[in-house]
């Protein structure tokens, strides 16, 4: 049964301010490529071993609210705040 439930866990809280911090490499690098000039220009702009790593952290936060709490909506409701944050730290990163 889905419920509302994670609201009422600390826990979830941190989930997502953890797995939301380790986006800000990615999106970095992702606003740098949207950034670049030309298709070659983007090309040449490779992620580095922090920007790799970092992609993985929000995944394993989903899967721990899940795995460790049960709460598959909580881990719906994660992921559609990874994806939001993403979008805006990318959309200020673009920012001249």
């Amino acid at each position: 049964m889905m419920t509302t439930a994670f609201l009422n866990n600390p826990y979830f809280y941190s989930l997502a301010l953890i797995g939301a911090m380790a986006m800000l490499p990615r999106a970095r690098y992702t606003a740098d490529r949207a950034a670049a000039l030309t298709a070659e220009a983007a090309q040449h702009i490779k992620p580095n071993f922090a920007q790799r790593v970092c992609l993985f952290i929000p995944g394993i936060c989903l899967f721990a609210c899940i795995g460790m709490f049960g709460y598959v909506l909580g881990a719906m409701v994660l992921l559609m705040i990874y994806v939001a944050v993403f979008i805006v730290m990318i959309q200020l990163f673009k920012q001249p």
